[in-house]
């Protein structure tokens, strides 16, 4: 360490609140502090404070969390009920391990204490999109009214933890997205997976649906890319057509060469409908809460 960096952040922290202070020192995120800066916090609190208390360590807290959703796809529940537990012990200031323990709550049909964990989550990080979601649907089958607009769902943060879904729901997840690159027939399996899944997995169900209607996009804007290209030939015929300047070879270049760029948009265009249904398939089997833009808020508002 560099005492005389240290020293400087003591200087820029020394008017914060010794509150922001201490949640900066058990929330111990090194990603976000260095090892000078929480020393220098460090020092600061052992001015204001006889002890101090223990850091977080989320690490740990991961680790059992990873556990529990090995427990959860077992269907050992009570055991990943237990890893949550020592995952808020390690890091009490950490979202994600009352988030994974809400659902496991939920899968223990104990939706009241779900509820609270939800709640807690959403205490901790606002942005947690799973933890709301599910906080309506605890709160639906306990008989309580939730708190708020459901357009104020934020998606969910690229970095966040996946939900404690299984294996198989993740292998149908990512399916659903991969069959984009089935053309014309792809579209049939997110259906079949929608229809045979809404009452089962949510978790399923909802990327089913997304998938399905960002094919239809995909087949829409094909279609449309389409015509344009074939109306690009009739632009060429009609401008030939009309062409009445006694110099064959002023004919104009642009209307030659419009095909070639109407094809080359399309094929672009693809090629990035393409790419992100992959992008949604990777992420879907990782277990993460993936949305495409515009549809997957569209959609998580009219399905609440």
């Amino acid at each position: 360490m560099d005492e005389q960096v240290i020293a400087r952040i003591r200087q820029e922290l020394s008017s914060r609140e010794t509150e922001n202070l201490l949640e900066i020192w058990q929330i111990h995120d090194k990603d976000q502090w260095t090892e000078d800066a929480l020393e220098a916090v460090r020092q600061i609190l052992l001015t204001r404070m006889e002890t101090l208390p223990p850091f977080e360590d989320r690490q740990e807290a991961d680790k059992h969390l990873e556990l529990a959703a090995a427990y959860n796809q077992a269907n050992e529940l009570a055991k990943a009920l237990d890893e949550c537990s020592l995952a808020i012990r390690f890091a009490p200031h950490y979202a994600q391990p009352y988030n994974d323990r809400g659902m496991v709550l939920d899968g223990l049909d104990r939706p009241a204490e779900a509820a609270e964990s939800f709640e807690e989550a959403l205490r901790l990080d606002p942005n947690l999109a799973s933890a709301r979601e599910f906080l309506h649907y605890a709160k639906k089958e306990t008989g309580q009214k939730t708190v708020g607009s459901q357009d104020q769902i934020p998606a969910a943060p690229q970095g966040e933890r996946p939900p404690l879904v299984s294996q198989e729901e993740r292998i149908m997840a990512a399916f659903s997205h991969i069959t984009v690159l089935l053309p014309m027939l792809g579209i049939i399996v997110p259906i079949v997976f929608w229809a045979t899944q809404k009452d089962k997995s949510r978790y399923v169900a909802f990327q089913a649906l997304q998938a399905a209607v960002y094919q239809f996009v995909m087949l829409f804007a094909y279609f449309v890319g389409g015509a344009c290209y074939i109306i690009s030939f009739f632009g060429i015929f009609l401008g030939a057509s009309f062409d009445r300047t006694p110099n064959p070879g002023s004919f104009p270049v642009g209307l030659i060469v419009l095909p070639f760029i109407v094809f080359g948009v399309i094929g672009l265009g693809g090629l990035a409908f393409l790419s992100y249904a992959v992008i949604g398939a990777v992420q879907s089997f990782r277990g993460k809460d993936f949305r495409y833009l515009l549809i997957g808020n569209f959609l998580a508002k009219r399905l609440k």
